[in-house]
């Protein structure tokens, strides 16, 4: 994954709202922002999908997605640009004040942290292997094989003995 750029994807529509949507905007941004940085997104509009999504991380992590409550109205979801003074979460997101935006977010609201999954990575893996079968093949022959240095001592050992 490269984190920098998934956010300076998100960065670019700080103070807008992308989606066109009036409310419950943003799990629909982090797709769209995952889907143009070649990462799967959950294709879901619901900020808790994000929970079962992706590789669970322990804590903040920039680049990582943080799923957060919002009581028993559902969630909100945003990337992790950093950490404040306080220990908390700093925030790119959607629908932040009806706009994308960076906020601190307390911790304690946070309940997933998750590291997004790219639809390069099968892709990826094929082409290194890939590679090491060309790399193999046009290998050049080895060398013959050097001759046993035990043996060739003995040889001149014998050769000496036979001299003098």
């Amino acid at each position: 994954m490269r984190p920098a750029a998934v956010i300076s994807e998100a960065r670019r529509y700080v103070g807008t709202n992308p989606t066109r949507m009036s409310r419950l905007w943003c799990a629909r941004f982090m797709n769209m922002v995952l889907e143009r940085t070649g990462h799967r997104g959950t294709g879901s509009d619901m900020a808790l999908s994000f929970a079962s999504y992706g590789t669970r991380v322990s804590g903040p992590r920039v680049g990582a997605i943080a799923v957060l409550a919002r009581g028993r109205r559902g969630g909100h979801v945003g990337i992790v640009t950093g950490v404040d003074e306080n220990g908390n979460p700093i925030l790119l997101s959607g629908n932040h004040n009806r706009i994308v935006a960076e906020a601190a977010y307390p911790r304690s609201r946070i309940f997933a942290y998750v590291m997004p999954v790219s639809n390069s990575a099968p892709a990826v893996a094929n082409e290194v292997s890939t590679a090491a079968k060309r790399a193999k093949a046009a290998a050049v022959p080895a060398v013959e094989a050097l001759p046993d240095w035990s043996e060739v001592a003995s040889a001149v050992n014998s050769r000496d003995s036979l001299t003098r």
